[in-house]
Formats: structure tokens, sequence, C-alpha cells
């Protein structure tokens, strides 16, 4: 895939956007190109005329134009600077917003093999390189080109040998670009994935810093970071022996091409072919087209360069979402929460199944538990249920309705979920709770608390509701945190609710408070239950078992406690009767 298409195709709409500061800039950048050019023509002019005459008075006027257009280059290029950092950060905040919003919207099967920090690192790193990539390609290359041109034309009017001389001279700078461009690349991508290997340590060892202290591992992870960035310095020392290697023989190229030109331009003058201002015009003439092949020339490198980052972008934008909705869904709203799993066969890899042709009916606002062996498939049929996976065979069905066809936005409005781990923000209580329903009430927060026992703890605080947790909710017990997940799942009022080891740290007394509150708050919905504890599974209405992956056993917590070995065995050690 050819950069030139990946930028343009791409990319191209961010530019389009600040189509006006794009024109600016490039007004701005050929507006200083006839300034650039005027100056040397002003030394040749001083030197024919104003030494060669002796006019005092020529020299004065030539020295004040000389001074204003110094101060008007400056400004312009002060200028045509600003306009491209401000259409930078607009590109480039438009760009990470696109991006994020895209990496939002793909399936939760594709953050399963990729970690949180490479995602991070893509959005900071990548984005801003590309969007300096994109502000900075079209103007600087349209202005070098023309330069070039305007330079070569001056110089063919001032000595139309020595301009074809220069003219067959520089594409010999192009030869160490050419060369270096393909090993330049490599190191950029080798340096890319250390720093982001690096970048994904450090998330994780700032996030379970618990666990390093708790078991003295201090002087272990200062060693691992110490290899992680002697990896990254390896390879970026090697990147910038490349770039000082590319300089350097650029630098040479140049130097032997100037000198060349001096040569024959200086025989010239010895010559009497061409007077010493003329001369020393081409000079300065010439020294800006080296310049300006040594622009070209970096500017080559860093099409290859920023070419690793706009294919690491094109990966994500290339990927689509392996869940989605039909062109034809419905806006379905809830009426019953009957839940139907009919055929239903599901595996996380090809040819590998973790359920297998499931059959089994949940009728409405029933509250019933799940449970079975570790690893049989408990939480897959919640996540199934919430289409946070799709099927492979057979249907899940509410309400009769096959969960495909209805949009995704309606479905997990309607239902909600609270997970082992809560996944709290490092934000107050109430932004926590307000979290499961945008525009909610203060009445709806204060309720959906006390629904979840934690309304007397969060008053007892001294910012109450406007209280911090911290991060990953430091500040709160791992009781709290699962009653304030309850409390931001039930505010949905949904019609469906799912506990996934909902209650795992929460005491058996406050369990059967907030269960007995469900009932009583929320009793058309409803209440499916996976759990490993008695004190939860005898509170539900009926109970499902798994046995193997194609079969579930309902019957109530009794019942299957007197009829069925594995259930009474499951459960050995927590009083099972």
């Amino acid at each position: 895939m050819k950069i030139r298409n990946i930028v343009w195709r791409r990319f191209l709409p961010y530019l389009y956007r600040y189509r006006k500061l794009q024109v600016a800039v490039m007004v701005l950048s050929l507006l200083a190109i006839p300034l650039a050019l005027l100056s040397p023509y002003l030394a040749k002019l001083v030197i024919d005329k104003a030494y060669m005459g002796k006019d005092l008075a020529l020299f004065f006027i030539l020295a004040v134009i000389g001074g204003l257009v110094f101060v008007v280059t400056a400004l312009i290029s002060s200028l045509n600077d600003y306009l491209l950092m401000r259409m930078n950060r607009r590109v480039c905040f438009d760009m990470g917003r696109d991006i994020f919003r895209h990496l939002q919207n793909l399936s939760l099967s594709f953050f399963d093999t990729k970690s949180a920090s490479e995602h991070i690192y893509k959005i900071h790193n990548d984005v801003n390189i590309v969007s300096a990539f994109l502000c900075n390609a079209l103007p600087q290359g349209v202005t070098l080109v023309v330069r070039f041109l305007c330079i070569f034309i001056v110089v063919l009017h001032l000595n139309w040998k020595l301009a074809l001389f220069a003219f067959f001279m520089i594409p010999v700078s192009f030869i160490h670009p050419c060369f270096f461009r393909k090993l330049l690349k490599e190191s950029t991508t080798g340096m890319i994935e250390k720093s982001q290997r690096m970048f994904r340590y450090l998330c994780e060892v700032f996030s379970h810093t618990h666990l390093v202290k708790a078991f003295g591992k201090e002087e272990c992870e200062t060693h691992r970071f110490e290899v992680v960035s002697l990896e990254r310095f390896n390879v970026e020392a090697t990147r910038d022996k490349l770039l000082s290697i590319s300089a350097f023989s650029g630098s040479v190229l140049n130097k032997i091409i100037n000198g060349f030109i001096a040569l024959y331009g200086g025989y010239q003058v010895i010559t009497g072919a061409m007077t010493l201002g003329s001369f020393s015009a081409i000079m300065i003439y010439s020294a800006q087209l080296t310049g300006l092949s040594k622009l070209l020339a970096k500017f080559y490198e860093n099409i290859a360069i920023n070419s690793v980052s706009v294919e690491r972008l094109i990966e994500i934008l290339d990927t689509k979402p392996k869940i989605a909705n039909k062109k034809d869904a419905l806006d379905y709203q809830i009426l019953k929460g009957s839940i139907d799993f009919k055929d239903v066969s599901f595996g996380y890899k090809e040819n590998s199944f973790v359920l297998k042709s499931m059959n089994f009916e949940i009728t409405p606002g029933s509250k019933i538990a799940i449970t079975g062996p570790s690893g049989c498939g408990k939480t897959t049929l919640l996540s199934l249920m919430l289409r946070i996976y799709d099927v492979k065979d057979g249907a899940v069905l509410i309400d009769g309705m096959d969960i495909r066809d209805m949009r995704i936005e309606a479905l997990t409005s309607q239902v909600a979920i609270v997970l082992q781990e809560p996944f709290l923000w490092n934000d107050t209580i109430a932004c926590n709770i307000l979290y499961g329903m945008e525009g909610a009430t203060q009445k709806q927060m204060v309720e959906a608390a006390k629904i979840a026992e934690i309304h007397e703890f969060i008053v007892s605080l001294e910012c109450g509701y406007d209280s911090e947790i911290g991060e990953m909710a430091c500040l709160l017990s791992e009781g709290q945190k699962q009653r304030l997940a309850i409390a931001r799942a039930v505010i949905k009022r949904p019609a469906v609710l799912l506990f996934d080891e909902a209650f795992s740290s929460i005491d058996s007394e406050t369990e059967n408070k907030i269960i007995d509150n469900i009932n009583g708050h929320l009793a058309g919905t409803t209440v499916i239950v996976v759990s490993h504890r008695i004190s939860t599974i005898k509170r539900m209405d009926a109970v499902y078992f798994f046995e193997g992956h194609s079969h579930l056993v309902r019957s109530a917590h009794s019942e299957l406690v007197k009829s069925n070995a594995a259930y009474k065995e499951l459960f050995t050690g927590q009083h099972a009767s």
C-alpha cells in the first residue's frame, strides 16, 4: 500500500475541513518565495553597482530595502508558523476524536487481543505524527517545488551555463535518502514497537502497585523497567545513527555540489564571462538550491518515517466491528423480559465451542440463578444476552425477538449488568452512579443507592455523593465498590438485570437486603444471577445448573441438592442443604 494513496484517500477530508487555513498557509508560503529570491539579487546590486560605482546613496537605499525584506520575511514566517500550528491542533483533535470513536464502536473481541496501552499510544503518538505530516506536507511540497523552479529561472537569467550545470548536479543529493529510506522505516517501526512495549509495562506496573508492594517486588520491577528501557534505547540509538549518517552524507554531497558550482563559476569570473556580483548572487542562489534539495531529501525521508504511523492508524480504521446494527434494526421496547436461547452455539475460537446447541427459556419477571463449574460458560451466557458477542449458530430472543434485529443502543439501554469487577471511574460517587443513566435526577440516584444499600455510607462521607473515589476506586472497600456498581445498574430500571458474581464481596446480610430491595422496587424486572454462593442462589425463584456445554438443568435449589450429585458436590463446604 503506497503512502500517497493512504494519506490522500483516507485523511484528505481532515485538511478539507480547514481549507481556508490551508489556503492562507499556501499564500504566505508563496509570498515568502520572491522575498527569498530578492536578497541574493540585492547582494549583486550592492557589489556591482554600489561597491564598484562607489555610490553611497545607493548603498544605503539597498541596505534599507534589505532590512525591510528581512522584517517582512520574518513576519510572514511567524504568521505562517502560527497558522500551521493552529491547523495542526485542529486536525489532531478531529483525527484523535474519530479514531477514538471508531475504537469505541469496535467489538469486544478486537480488544481481547490488544492491550489498552497500545490504543492509548496510537491515539497520542501516531495521531500527532500523522496530523503534523498532513498539515505540513502539501504547503511544504508545493513551496519547495515552486522555489526550486524560481531560483533556477533567476540563475538561468544570470548565467544559463552555470544554471544548467547546477541543474544536473542537484539530483545527486537524492542518492542518500533513496538509500536510507527502507532502513529508516524499519528502525522507526522497531522504535515505535519498543516504545509501545515500555508504555504498556508502565501502565501495568502503576495499576498493580498494590500487588508490587504486597509481594515486595520493587527491585524486581525496577530491573524489568531497566530491561525494557534498554531495549528502546538500543533501537533509538540505531535510528539516531542512521539519521546521523544520512545527514552527514547529505551534507557532504551538498558541499561537493556547491564546490563544483563554485569552481565553475570562479572560472567564468576569471575568464571575464561573468561579473563578481553575478557570481556572488549565483552562489547564494546555489546555496539556496542545495538547501532546497536537502529539504526535499528530508521530506522524502519523513514520508518513509511517518508512513509507519499512518499505516498503524489505517489498520485501526480498516477494522470493522463484528457486532453492528442491521440496516432495518428496530428500537424495540422490551415489554415482558422473557429470554429464550434457541439452539445457541458459541465459541471464542474457530472450531472450539463454549456452548453447543443450548436451549432454555427464562420467563418474564422471574428471578433465577445460573451456576455450574468454573469455565462452563456462565459469563458467556450473559455476554450473549448483552450482544457483546454474537452467537455462531441459533438465536437469543428477548420477548420473542432476535436481539440481532434490535438496535444495540436499544438493547443496552434496557439491559443492565453488574460485574464481579466493578470497573469504576476515578470520579465522584454521583458521576459513577449516573453513568448508568444520563440525565437521571438526584431523587433517582438516591433511590438507586438505597436499593444497593450504600446510601447510608455515602451520606456519612464529608462530601457525600460528591466524594472522589480515587483511581480504580482505591478509597472504597471491595464490597462498597460492588454496591456502587449495583446502584449504577439499577438506576436504569432495566427490563433485564444481570449479575455476574456481583455479590462475591458483600456480606450475606447486606446481600439479602439488596435482593429484597430489588424484588420490591424492580418486581417486573427479569433478574439473572450468576453465582457460586448458596446464600445468593437460595433467594432465587429457580436455579439453572450447567451440565456440560449443551444442557441446563432447571429446578429449585432444594430439589437439585437432593437429586443431582454434581450440583451437591459443587457446593460442598457451603452447607448445601
